[in-house]
């Protein structure tokens, strides 16, 4: 790879003032999404006392990824830097600073993205602060990794991005304007968009098809394994089979509310809003903020499968991941409190803004979506990982995540609703 040249259409400007780049591969170290290379160019100016940065982060699609990139669309990851979130977070608080972003979801599948260097803020992987319960950490040390920040606790860590999910998703509530009109730009790459939208075109339906039977098609390869690598639980397999055979298309579609309002109360279906699609803590990096009475704050990576859904949904999702179940009980009601507190207030504020009324969103509603949409949407995700070809005990992990929760908020899963793929 010419970094040279990669930086000069980038950001010309900068690179004007480089005299030499030193690179350095991240992509075996650090989580760079499906198929993703991820690169670290530290940067030596021509003048010493230059102000720009001194060193970059490159992600870009990997050589033998391109293809999964270009099926899944993951190149939408480039649109949402350039057409989103400079409206969600202009000052760059939760989302990093990108300096170039540029992808080809239809064509190729390619993407390149330009960002900071989270590392020159001591940034550490928030997964670390979840101990070894996390299949992600087995085998490191978490106590080294962690060291730059000694008292961040798991608890923490949820809260605060519990915080930030309420900011992302209080940007877009329920704007159907601007996230499921036919011709906004963001409904072309936003995932799910169309399906939401109601969009009766035959290839929304069959995307939606397809990626439900994804689901089905890992579920069922597991469970006809002989021999099986564990035998799942009667719950998990009762979860699993009703979500999944309740996957219907037209019912999809009339779940959500279907006009536009900053009011959270206009009747009819489940409120819908931008949601990140991969909430879990491995996806987001503490980092140092002296701004904050606490010297630290968290940034959300990786907008790979970022798309339009429930906003609670990415909460129950991010429990479900990382948690020790113990833990988990121990704080995830005050980490849902803080979010309905948070949402609320800034749809209050948004609405005052544009002077229209606003009902709060209920506590009820977002404790069951939580526990609803964290499920419905974690039967996809445990479709896709029991069929991979990952190791039974990574496999087993993401089963018995799934199954605490369940045991915990759904002992009887009919009770929910179908697939959020």
């Amino acid at each position: 790879m010419d970094w040279t040249a990669l930086l000069q259409q980038a950001l010309p400007e900068l690179a004007a003032n480089v005299a030499s780049i030193v690179h350095t591969d991240l992509t075996a170290a650090a989580a760079g999404g499906m198929s993703a290379q991820l690169d670290r160019l530290q940067l030596v100016y021509k003048q010493p006392d230059h102000a720009g940065p001194a060193s970059l982060i490159v992600k870009r699609t990997s050589a033998h990824g391109a293809e999964q990139s270009r099926a899944l669309g993951l190149a939408r990851e480039a649109d949402f830097y350039t057409l989103l979130a400079p409206a969600i977070d202009p000052e760059c608080a939760f989302i990093p600073r990108v300096y170039y972003a540029s992808g080809d979801r239809d064509a190729t599948g390619l993407k390149t993205i330009v960002m900071e260097d989270l590392a020159l803020k001591g940034g550490v992987q928030s997964g670390y602060f979840f101990g070894n319960n996390s299949m992600l950490n087995w085998g490191k040390d978490l106590a080294t990794l962690t060291l730059p920040f000694p008292t961040v606790t798991e608890r923490e860590v949820t809260i605060r991005a519990f915080e930030q999910a309420a900011d992302l998703h209080a940007s877009f509530w329920c704007d159907s304007d601007r996230l499921l009109r036919n011709q906004s730009p963001e409904r072309q790459f936003l995932r799910a968009a169309p399906w939401i939208a109601g969009s009766n075109e035959p290839a929304d339906r069959e995307s939606f098809a397809t990626s439900v039977q994804t689901a089905r098609a890992g579920w069922d390869k597991f469970m006809a394994e002989e021999p099986r690598p564990f035998t799942p639980h009667p719950l998990v397999v009762r979860l699993m089979e009703h979500c999944l055979g309740a996957a219907n298309y037209d019912v999809y579609t009339r779940m959500w509310k279907s006009s536009s309002s900053l009011s959270s109360s206009s009747s009819g279906g489940l409120p819908f809003t931008v949601v990140q699609g991969d909430a879990h803590p491995a996806n987001m990096m503490v980092v140092r903020a002296p701004q904050r009475a606490s010297g630290w704050d968290l940034v959300m990576l990786d907008w790979e499968v970022v798309g339009v859904g429930s906003g609670p949904q990415d909460l129950g999702q991010f429990a479900i991941s990382h948690a020790a179940p113990a833990l988990r009980r121990s704080y995830e009601r005050e980490a849902v409190a803080v979010y309905h507190a948070r949402l609320n207030s800034q749809l209050e504020h948004k609405a005052a803004a544009a002077g229209l009324p606003h009902t709060s969103v209920s506590a009820d509603f977002v404790w069951r979506e939580y526990v609803e949409g964290g499920l419905c949407r974690w039967v996809w995700l445990l479709g896709l990982l029991v069929g991979f070809p990952l190791p039974a005990p990574a496999r087993q992990y993401f089963h018995d995540q799934v199954l605490a929760f369940c045991q915990d908020h759904a002992p009887d899963p009919t009770v929910l609703g179908m697939i959020r793929p």
